[in-house]
């Protein structure tokens, strides 16, 4: 939880002092390793985790995009938006991590969407 609230201060700090992160690598299509990573992450963050529908997933460096679509509160899918987290990749033998930073909550609300096409994606 800790480590969540520093990485989320020093990433606030960093788009309110007009600091950009520029990815060291193209966008990538998330694999099915990473995609399980990224699912994970997601559990703590919806009302109903194991109804949820990644699309579009792609990785940048160490940001992650792409859209969700997942049950809400009646049951229902509410339609596929945008979100934005990072992912740290351990490499070989290490282990990878993702936190999913924001999810676009409407028309009113599009700071993943700006994340995301930031980053290029």
């Amino acid at each position: 939880m800790v480590l969540r609230s520093v990485v989320l201060a020093v990433l606030l700090l960093a788009a309110q002092s007009g600091i950009t992160a520029t990815p060291k690598e193209a966008p990538k299509s998330a694999t099915s390793g990473e995609l399980a990573i990224i699912t994970q992450a997601f559990s703590e963050k919806l009302k109903d985790p194991f109804s949820m529908r990644l699309k579009d997933v792609r990785i940048a460096g160490v940001s992650v995009c792409g859209e969700v679509n997942a049950k809400n509160s009646y049951g229902a899918y509410s339609g596929y938006t945008k979100f934005y987290g990072v992912y740290l990749d351990g490499g070989a033998g290490g282990k990878s991590a993702a936190m999913i930073l924001h999810i676009d909550a409407g028309s009113d609300d599009t700071v993943a969407t700006q994340m995301c096409t930031r980053d290029g994606m």
